[in-house]
């Protein structure tokens, strides 16, 4: 059972994992467990406890001795979190969340509602949503070729392989218009913000190239951990979106999960300056394998134009790509606006320093770039 971090969540757990004829009602706000109270109450007739702030609702007499006995290790195990401290005390579970119906969207505060609580949930267990073919292959087609002239300039935002082939291209939305587009099209900023709870702004933009025979690993990590330790982010309120600009297959260097390792908080890390041009905070191989035996090692897969939402506290990678075929992803590193980074010791084109909320385009804003390129060809 994973540790709660606010009474929404704590109520969404008890529910899902204990049985024993109890219901433990959700209350409207997201109070966390460090400032919850116990006590008791009343309500229409119905004898209740108020437990950390839930409402714990009689079943069946019949039931009794078993419920009470139930409610018994649930306090216990309550005392024992509150003790402990939760382990991310602001992760945001679906829980705490605006709620969507069954099957459907809805809109909570000016925040469109793109995920069904089914999505929702099976982010919460797994660290990541896979959509393949998001976009279409027209839309995937113009970013691609966007990135290609972006990774032809000689600007100091494009990294290279030691071979000379590009790694990543940062902040191509400050200055390349599809990708600005991209950077605030709705169906990537959306889901986020409904994940997060809120506005959020872009703490990164990045186009990973995995050139053909020429790309290099991404070792071992997890992004929160290089945010906090290198920029000062508080809180894993940030996530990433990738975009896959090419078919990406087992051959070209998937990217690699380790499903519900975002649950943990944040790991140990050694801060790698020399497997590759990229410095990054990696975790240890005996780690990786702890985690592996627990949460297993997947790949997603899917053609250009598809989408992963993935958290910034999954535990991912990517191998080198030897073959002849090219793996070009783009990146969105979105954080909530009040979470944003307090130290600058990178480059502002690594680590962004506008923390202006993020306001989505028009959903045809890719689709009118594509017809204007159509009608001048």
């Amino acid at each position: 059972m994973s540790k709660p971090c606010c009474l929404s969540h704590l109520a969404h757990v008890l529910n899902t994992g204990l049985g024993a004829g109890l219901q433990f009602a959700e209350p409207k706000s997201n109070i966390p467990l460090t400032t919850a109270v116990c006590g008791s109450a009343t309500s229409g007739g119905r004898v209740g406890k108020v437990m950390l702030g839930l409402v714990v609702v009689r079943s069946p007499r019949r039931q009794r001795a078993r419920r009470l006995g139930c409610l018994n290790v649930v306090l216990d195990w309550c005392l024992q979190t509150l003790a402990a401290g939760p382990a991310c005390t602001t992760y945001m579970c679906a829980a705490s969340r605006a709620r969507a119906p069954d099957g459907a969207g809805d809109a909570n505060e000016g925040i469109t509602v793109t995920l069904t609580n089914d999505e929702l949930a099976r982010f919460d267990d797994e660290g990541y949503l896979f959509f393949p073919g998001r976009f279409t292959p027209a839309e995937a087609a113009l970013l691609k070729q966007a990135a290609d002239d972006v990774y032809a300039t000689d600007r100091e935002e494009v990294w290279r392989e030691s071979s000379g082939a590009a790694r990543t291209a940062f902040a191509a939305h400050t200055y390349h218009e599809a990708h600005r587009r991209l950077g605030r099209h709705p169906r990537l900023v959306e889901p986020v913000m409904q994940l997060l709870n809120g506005p959020v702004y872009m703490h990164q933009y990045k186009i990973n190239a995995k050139a053909a025979f020429d790309g290099d690993v991404w070792q071992w990590h997890q992004d929160y951990g290089t945010w906090k330790r290198d920029d000062g982010m508080p809180e894993p309120l940030a996530m990433n979106v990738a975009v896959f600009l090419d078919d990406v297959t087992a051959a070209n260097g998937p990217l690699l999960f380790i499903p519900g390792s975002h649950v943990q908080g944040v790991f140990d890390a050694g801060h790698d300056l020399e497997t590759t041009s990229y410095p990054l905070w990696t975790l240890d191989r005996a780690k990786v394998s702890e985690l592996a035996e627990r949460g297993g090692c997947v790949a997603p897969t899917g053609p250009a134009g598809s989408v992963l939402l993935f958290s910034s506290l999954l535990v991912h990678a990517s191998p080198p790509n030897i073959s002849p075929l090219d793996r070009t992803i783009v990146y969105l590193s979105l954080c909530q606006v009040d979470n944003h980074i307090r130290e600058f010791k990178r480059p502002h084109w690594i680590a962004h320093r506008d923390f202006t909320p993020i306001e989505p385009l028009a959903d045809d804003c890719l689709t009118t770039l594509v017809d204007a390129a159509s009608a001048a060809a």
